[in-house]
This record gives structure tokens, sequence and C-alpha cells, in this order.
């Protein structure tokens, strides 16, 4: 094997015609060797391949050289960029490790502060951001990725690309893919009241409190926040909180009311359906035959022992 310097190997590395002719590997230890060239023949004689692995690594050089001196670089200046190159290598790899372990913690904070409940009333654990918004909110077919992540506003926002290679090349439409956001603002936590993803500080409290909630519209994208309250589990947009309980408590005096007059309504038809007296013709016009009713009236003046034109519904029923 044939010894080199990590610089020229890079050099090598990054020059396609040498690639060709010269093989780089990276062996244990400090120091790097170039394999045999691809083009020399296997042979049993280790001294032949040694002999034509150091001429490669001869003309390497000389061509490491010239490429230097066309540059009109020196060695030096060329060995601090390759040392600057790797220096920045690191510095960006670590960032970005740096960037997906915050993104990684953002996530994490956002699942513990979602609070999604079942019908039994229980809290449901594995639910994220993810379930959230693909249960909440309509998402499309055409989905890209899902993201969370803490912010200065609470919301949903949804980015639109257009994905030219989506459908087929016979469809004449262009495909539209959409990516959604949960931002959440430190201090609030996140339940679903009433179908609608609620951002609140704090536990719930049902004699009113100030909230935040996503509404979305006829479009997908159409997504918005919106500021109010949320009284007995009804979300409010008011002036203050006085406000919408006096508004909370309007609305449920009326569809108490609502529900009193129906119930009332109901019980007066009841009762002028009681004492409503059916006749021989009423009855035809309902659809019974002639000879049905006639026999009905027949056996229905023989059980009372006179003539009668007219029943009551109580008679009926009995």
């Amino acid at each position: 094997m044939t010894l080199a310097s990590k610089e020229l190997t890079d050099w090598i590395k990054g020059n396609y015609d040498l690639q060709k002719k010269v093989k780089v590997a990276l062996v244990e230890g400090p120091r790097w060797t170039y394999d045999y060239i691809p083009a020399i023949e296997r042979t049993n004689d280790s001294k032949e391949c040694d002999k034509k692995a150091r001429h490669a690594l001869s003309q390497a050089k000389s061509a490491f050289r010239r490429w230097l001196k066309y540059r009109n670089i020196t060695e030096t200046e060329y060995f601090d960029y390759l040392a600057q190159q790797k220096a920045e290598e690191k510095k960006q790899a670590k960032i970005e490790a740096a960037l997906e372990k915050r993104i990684k913690k953002e996530h994490n904070y956002i699942n513990d502060h979602l609070f999604v409940f079942n019908y039994q009333g229980e809290r449901v654990v594995n639910c994220g951001y993810k379930s959230l918004l693909i249960n909440h909110l309509n998402v499309g077919k055409n989905t890209g990725d899902f993201d969370a992540c803490i912010s200065k506003k609470n919301g949903v926002i949804c980015d639109e690309e257009y994905d030219h290679n989506g459908y087929s090349k016979s469809c004449h439409f262009t495909m539209v893919r959409r990516s959604f956001t949960l931002n959440l603002k430190k201090g609030y936590n996140i339940y679903v009241v009433g179908g609608l993803i609620t951002f609140v500080r704090g536990k719930l409290n049902r004699s009113g409190m100030a909230c935040e909630w996503v509404e979305q519209g006829k479009s997908i994208a159409d997504i918005h926040t919106v500021k109010g309250y949320l009284v007995r589990g009804e979300h409010i947009v008011a002036s203050s909180l006085k406000a919408a309980q006096r508004i909370s408590r309007e609305c449920r005096n009326k569809k108490a009311l609502n529900l009193l007059n129906v119930r009332a309504k109901k019980a007066i038809n009841k009762k002028k359906l009681s004492d409503h007296m059916f006749t021989f013709e009423e009855s035809l016009a309902a659809g019974n035959c002639r000879p049905g009713t006639q026999n009905f009236k027949n056996r229905y003046e023989a059980a009372i022992g006179h003539e009668a034109n007219e029943i009551s519904l109580s008679d009926l029923r009995k």
C-alpha cells in the first residue's frame, strides 16, 4: 500500500478524472492509503502491485501541483481552505443537531399541553398535534407536512404549493399540496370544545374565561384565529367576560323559552286532538274505505245502544 496525506486524498476525491484512475480508501489509524488502480490487473505479486500504485500516486501528486499552479494558490492556502471547509461542516452539523433537538423539544411540549377527551370523558393520551389537525380540520386529500411549533401567536397556518408531478400527465389540473403548522403560545393549553380547536390559559372554567379558537372557511386554506370567551362550552365573541356571560344567559333563556313553547304547543295539540269528535265523512277523507267505516260504525252503535254520528279519540282508543 502507498501512503499519502489527507489533503491530497480529498483533492483526488473531488477530481472526477483521477477518481477513474485512483481509488481512495481510509484505513484504521491517522494515515490515509490509496488502493490499487482499477485498471491494473490483479496479481499475486505484491511488489508489482505496489510499484504500480506508487506510480499512480506520483502521477496524482504531479497533477495536484499543476492544479494548484493553475488556480494560482499555494499548498498552504489550499490546506487552510480545506480546514476552514471542515470547520464549517462541523459547525453546520452542530447547528442542525441543535435545531433538531429544539424541534423535538417543542413537539413534546405541545403534545403535553394538548387535551383531547373521548366520549367517556377520559383523556386520549396518544393524540398528537397531527391527529388533532386531521380530525378537527378539513385538510383535504393531498397533504404535505404536519408540524407544530411554539410561537408568539396561537393558530393554525396552511401553506399551499403546486405539485406538478402529483397527478398523471393526462390530467390537465395541477395538484395543490397543503402543509399545516400548529402554533402554540407558551402558557396556553389546547382543548377541543364543540369540535373547535381552542386555546386557553390553564384549565377550563365553565363559568367563563377568555380563549382563542380556530375557524375554517369554505376554502381549506382559509383558517383564522378568533379571540373571544368560552362560557358553558359555547364560544362567544364579546367585548368583555360579563358581556359574554350575559349573551350566554340570554341564549340559554331563549332556548329554554323555545323548548317550553314547543312543549306547550304539543300539549295544546294533544288536548285539541283528544277533544275532537271524528265524523263518518272525516274517516272517509282520511283514506278509510266506506264498508269498513260503516262496519265499525254499526258495531260502535250496537255497543252504546243508540245511533252515533261522531266519535271521540278516547273512545277510538278503547
